[in-house]
């Protein structure tokens, strides 16, 4: 190929506007991707697990209301007390399945590895309240579950608290990347169009100059020089 020709000097500003757009759309398609891939974290990541532990403080809520009318004698008993036993049983596989959606994240769930060892403290002090008859120990018992309760409602809140802070790291250091990116690409894009216009100027330019002195051979030639 004769880089000197005017087919190629002609063509270059036509083949880096080319590239220039074509690489502005390469990595306009990544930030998308990379926004799309945001997305889909927070909707089956995060969200998820933020929902399932408010989920989970209702349900400790219901079991605790539960506990409530069967001491105040209000409702069938039988009735609240498996009311009892049904929401506290969501409450711990609410948080297995928190547990399980952020698995991916050690540092989050790591922070809650005692979470059964609460769950069952509190369960076992509501049903010993709830199954016992000496009215001298009702007091101590219930300030008892209610420790136990409120201890419980508290890991639940942390682990909102993680969740949720977890995913607005994420979003800050996705949006930090993204910068990043439509920097290279504004660079890279001006880049390509300075050097395509630089060729553009320079070829026909150089085109004419080139004419010029042909034509003046030329001349030269005819006149007999």
């Amino acid at each position: 190929m004769n880089w000197q020709s005017i087919r190629v000097k002609s063509s270059i500003p036509v083949v880096m506007l080319g590239v220039s757009l074509l690489a502005v759309m390469l990595m306009f398609s990544s930030l998308i991707a990379m926004q799309h891939k945001a997305l889909e974290v927070q909707a089956e990541k995060f969200l998820q697990a933020i929902s399932l532990v408010l989920n989970a403080d209702r349900d400790i809520y219901q079991a605790k209301l539960a506990t409530t009318h069967v001491l105040s004698g209000v409702g069938d008993a039988a009735a609240e007390r498996k009311d009892f036993a049904d929401n506290a049983a969501q409450v711990k596989e609410r948080f297995d399945q928190y547990l399980s959606t952020l698995k991916a994240y050690p540092d989050i769930t790591g922070q809650f590895s005692g979470f059964e060892t609460q769950f069952q403290r509190w369960q076992q002090s509501a049903v010993t309240l709830l199954d016992n008859q000496d009215a001298g120990q009702k007091t101590a018992l219930a300030e008892q579950e209610q420790t136990e309760f409120s201890a419980l409602r508290d890991a639940l809140d942390k682990a909102g608290e993680a969740a949720l802070a977890r995913s607005e790291q994420e979003q800050k250091e996705l949006n930090a990347s993204i910068s990043i990116t439509k920097i290279w690409v504004y660079s890279l894009s001006l880049l390509l169009l300075v050097i395509a216009g630089w060729f553009s100027y320079q070829g026909p330019k150089k085109l004419a100059e080139q004419i010029r002195t042909l034509s003046a051979r030329l001349s030269d030639i005819a006149n007999g020089d």
